[in-house]
């Protein structure tokens, strides 16, 4: 089912704001036509595979996957003390914000009994040797799942992550 999202912009009108920073009718001229080109061209991506985001949520459609995916995730929690994500920019910081908003804020700090039998969350956003040292500190390669996350397959700052604790 389409839901139609409707925009209200009269509050940015010249009219309202002044015309120094408000919209004029003549700049908003062509946006639906060129907004109806860009729904297509998104609808033809979405179609061929190429972005496959839209159908994240339709759990019925990946409830497969879904499961493999918990099915994983309860294997890594029985495996591992320590789950660390090397990645950069959105790479790192979805995970940072997901956890912020669903764990306890000073979650890596509970015992893992607190933590639900879960294994502590360790986000690398950078490839600042001491920032990777440090973590070798508090978290033994051999009882730590990584996880590498890029978009590109090749981002040069997640790969010299990775290849830092690569054996």
């Amino acid at each position: 089912m389409a839901v139609k999202i409707a925009f209200d912009y009269s509050c940015a009108m010249e009219g309202v704001i002044g015309a120094q920073h408000g919209l004029t009718e003549s700049m908003l001229g062509g946006l639906e036509e060129h907004a109806r080109q860009v729904n297509s061209q998104i609808r033809k991506l979405r179609d061929e595979g190429v972005i496959g985001f839209y159908d994240l949520a339709n759990i019925e459609k990946r409830a497969a996957e879904l499961d493999e995916i918990a099915a994983m995730g309860e294997s890594i929690a029985r495996r591992f003390a320590n789950f660390v994500v090397l990645g950069i920019g959105g790479s790192a910081l979805g995970p940072i914000c997901v956890q912020r908003a669903l764990k306890h804020l000073y979650y890596n700090l509970l015992d893992r009994q607190a933590r639900g039998d879960r294994p502590r969350i360790f986000v690398l956003d950078n490839i600042d040797p001491e920032l990777l040292a440090d973590l070798l500190d508090v978290a033994d390669p051999a009882e730590t799942c990584f996880n590498v996350i890029t978009k590109s397959g090749n981002t040069a700052e997640t790969m010299s992550q990775f290849m830092a604790f690569y054996d």
